[in-house]
């Protein structure tokens, strides 16, 4: 079975981080979470985040308010929701981690410093991960692999003929790209959900 690339078991410490872990109830409590399922905005909200349920545009306009130090979770499954919440964050300036349910349970990757993990968490490690933020190894896609993303929507031999590469050499890079991210779906939906969140953002960001 293939090891995650990042575990949340595996979170590095050091002396600041765990004073920084017995310290940060406070900081906790100033977390904003962003769903747009009601009965997970409703587990969550026991403990102690500040939970906002997002119906809609209404809600995602208001982030535009923050205040730069703020800290997010984006746990919005809605791709158009969530991109233009995200949007607004990073416009704010605000720290953010974005939930993804095409992520494996228990792992996360760091990708242009945005944190992704899994949709399928516990509370726990979902505290766990936020603490350590700062100290989480930074993952990078080359720049045949952003290539393949950007084109998972077609199909592999369409990549293949696009980028003027073999069809087996695509899938490798495919393969490549799931095993960063900790991809439990591995389908052309899921590809394309990940393109959504992660190269369309920054290269709308201009980062790219």
């Amino acid at each position: 079975m293939r090891k995650p690339q990042a575990s949340l078991y595996e979170i590095p410490f050091s002396s600041e981080d765990i004073k920084r872990y017995t310290d940060g109830e406070r900081f906790l409590m100033n977390v904003i979470f962003l769903s747009d399922n009601y009965y997970l905005c409703v587990g969550t909200s026991r403990a102690r985040f500040n939970v906002t349920f997002v119906e809609g545009m209404k809600e995602v306009d208001t982030l535009c308010d923050l205040p730069s130090s703020s800290t997010c979770v984006v746990a919005i499954e809605h791709n158009v929701l969530r991109n233009e919440a995200i949007k607004h964050l990073k416009k704010r300036g605000c720290r953010y981690i974005v939930l993804l349910n095409e992520i494996e349970q228990g792992c996360y990757v760091k990708i242009n410093g945005t944190v992704y993990s899994s949709l399928h968490f516990n509370i726990k490690r979902l505290r766990r991960l936020l603490h350590f933020l700062h100290s989480l190894k930074q993952s990078h896609f080359t720049r045949r692999e952003y290539d393949v993303l950007k084109l998972s929507h077609l199909e592999n031999n369409k990549i293949a003929r696009a980028l003027q590469l073999s069809e087996k050499t695509t899938s490798t890079y495919r393969v490549k790209i799931q095993e960063k991210l900790n991809m439990r779906a591995k389908n052309m939906l899921a590809m394309h959900r990940i393109k959504s969140v992660i190269v369309d953002q920054r290269f709308e960001s201009g980062s790219g």
